[in-house]
């Protein structure tokens, strides 16, 4: 997979904002589809993945936490 983000590598505080990043891009780039602008419409999809795969890690450093 070629540019995939490093989610294991980032601290907490760097988590945490590439999240909002990433919501925010979601947001620009379904106001764009909605539009009629959207140029690659599998980015969507791959945004979305993205968000999940950050809050997974989010999830799995909280768990350990509290272990």
């Amino acid at each position: 997979m070629k540019n995939q983000i490093k989610f294991k590598e980032m601290s907490d505080a760097e988590l945490e904002a590439q999240i909002e990043e990433l919501r925010k891009e979601k947001f620009n780039t379904r106001a764009q589809a909605k539009a009629g602008q959207n140029e690659n419409p599998v980015k969507m999809r791959t945004i979305r993945r993205n968000i999940a795969r950050a809050l997974t890690e989010q999830t799995i450093r909280a768990n350990a936490k509290k272990a």
